[in-house]
C-alpha cells in the first residue's frame, strides 16, 4: 500500500513518519526536494492542474492516503482521492480565494469587520485606518502586510502580483490575541474540534503576521473564552458545510470587544500539527482520525481537555543573532520534552526578521505537564541568547 505527501518540507515530517509506519511505502511530490527523509521523492509542481492526472496516469499510483500542509494543494488532493471514490465534496469548497470566506462568514452573521478588493487608496475618508493586506489567492503568509491605508498602494501592489487572480484583499485590521483551532468533519456532515493553540507573533518584525510559538492545549485566558472560542470556531468551519476534511481555522479573540473574529480558514492540517501536536495535547490523534474518515466512517467522540501542552517553536531572535552554538530550547529548560528538532535556515548565519514562514531559523516540537509550562520561558530564552553575546 503507498501514502503520498504533496509538499516535502521538514514540517512534514512527522506526517511522513505516520504514514511510512501505517503503508509501508510513502510517495513524496515537491517541486524543489524532499526534506523529510522519509520515502521516494517525485519532483514535480504539487499545485499544477496536472497533477491529477500525472499521479493517475504517468506515476500509476492510487494511494490509499494522501496528505498536504499547503493550501493551494488541497484542490489537487481532493481531486486525486475524489477520482478513487474516497471522498464526496460540495462543489468549489477547496479552492476558495480569501474574498470567498469573507463573504461566507459575512453571510452567517459571523463577520463584522470591512474589507476591499484592490481599493482605490485615495477614495478613502479615514487614511489611517489599519489595515492587513494579503493575496486573495495565496499561501505561505507571503505578500501579507500589516499597514495603514495611506501607506498601502506598495503593499497592494505586492498582494496583487503574489496572488494567483491577480487581486489583494484588504480588509480592516482585527487587533487582540489569536488563536489556531483544529476541526473535521466527517462525510455524513457531523463536526467536531481535535484542538486549539493559542499563538504567539515575533517581537521584532514590523508586520507582525508569522507566528513563532502556537501553544497547543494553553491559554491565558479563562475557560468562559475557551468555551466561547469552540463554539465561534465551529460556526466559521460549518458556514462552509465541510464534508470528509480537515480544518485550520485562524482567529482572533479581541478582550475589548469580548468577541471572537474569523480570519482565514485551511481545509487542511499542517505537518506536526497533525502528527505529533494535537494527539500529545489533547489525545486526538489527527491521522487516525481522518484515515478513519476517508473509510467512510462517522466522527466519532473527541477529547476536548488538554493533558498537556504541546508547542510548535520557533525561536524568535533579534535579528542579527549569530546562529552558533544556539542551544536547543530543551537543553535550557528540560521540563519540556523535545520530540523533533530542525534547522530551517541552514545558508543563515544570522537569525532574519521574522516576516515569512522562510525566515524562521530553527523548529522545535515539545510537551510539557500542565503545571509546569510557563509562555514566559520562551522569551526568557530568546533573551538569553542576548546576554551571551551573540548579537553581531
Amino acid at each position: 500500500m503507498v501514502a503520498m505527501i504533496l509538499g516535502g518540507n521538514k514540517l512534514n515530517t512527522g506526517i511522513a513518519q505516520r504514514l511510512s509506519h501505517l503503508y509501508g511505502e510513502v510517495v513524496v511530490l515537491d517541486w524543489h526536494h524532499n526534506q523529510t527523509g522519509v520515502g521516494e521523492f517525485v519532483r514535480y509542481d504539487v499545485t499544477s492542474s496536472e497533477l491529477p492526472n500525472y499521479v493517475q496516469n504517468s506515476l500509476n499510483i492510487s494511494p490509499e492516503s494522501i496528505w498536504t500542509s499547503i493550501d493551494l494543494a488541497v484542490p489537487n488532493l481532493n481531486k486525486i482521492l475524489k477520482n478513487q471514490g474516497k471522498q464526496f465534496y460540495p462543489r468549489g469548497l477547496f479552492d476558495l480565494t480569501k474574498l470567498q470566506m469573507l463573504e461566507a462568514w459575512r453571510g452567517a452573521g459571523l463577520l463584522s469587520r470591512k474589507y476591499w478588493v484592490n481599493p482605490i487608496t485615495e477614495s478613502f475618508d479615514d487614511t489611517e485606518l489599519d489595515v492587513v493586506v494579503k493575496p486573495n489567492q495565496g499561501s505561505g503568509s507571503r505578500g501579507v502586510s500589516t499597514t495603514t491605508i495611506s501607506n498601502s498602494a506598495q503593499f497592494i501592489a505586492e498582494a496583487r502580483r503574489l496572488s494567483l487572480d491577480g487581486n489583494a484583499l484588504v480588509e480592516e485590521r482585527v487587533f487582540g490575541t489569536e488563536f489556531t483551532v483544529e476541526l473535521a468533519a466527517d462525510r455524513f456532515g457531523n463536526t467536531g474540534i481535535l484542538g486549539w493553540s493559542q499563538k504567539h507573533h515575533s517581537r521584532y518584525a514590523k508586520f507582525d503576521t508569522v507566528s513563532t510559538a502556537l501553544y497547543y492545549g494553553w491559554s491565558s485566558f479563562p475557560e468562559a473564552v475557551i468555551s466561547k472560542l469552540c463554539e465561534k470556531a465551529l460556526g466559521a468551519f460549518e458556514a462552509f458545510q465541510p464534508k470528509s476534511t480537515l480544518g485550520h481555522l485562524e482567529i482572533i479573540y479581541s478582550d475589548k470587544e469580548n468577541a471572537f473574529h474569523p480570519i482565514e480558514i485551511g481545509f487542511r492540517s499542517s505537518g506536526f500539527i497533525a502528527s505529533d501536536l494535537l494527539n500529545e495535547s489533547f489525545g486526538n490523534d489527527c491521522i487516525e482520525i481522518m484515515e478513519n474518515i476517508y473509510r467512510g466512517q462517522r466522527l466519532g467522540k473527541l477529547n476536548s481537555t488538554p493533558k498537556k501542552v504541546a508547542t510548535y517553536y520557533f525561536p524568535d531572535l533579534l535579528p542579527g543573532t549569530s546562529l552558533s552554538q544556539i542551544p536547543k530550547f530543551s537543553e535550557k529548560y528540560p521540563k519540556y520534552k523535545s520530540i523533533y528538532y530542525a534547522t530551517l535556515s541552514e545558508n543563515s548565519a544570522t537569525a532574519n526578521l521574522v516576516q515569512g514562514d522562510g525566515d524562521r531559523h530553527s523548529v522545535e516540537i515539545l510537551t510539557c505537564d500542565l503545571g509546569g509550562f510557563n509562555a514566559g520561558d520562551f522569551e526568557a530564552f530568546e533573551d538569553s541568547m542576548l546576554k551571551r553575546g551573540n548579537h553581531v
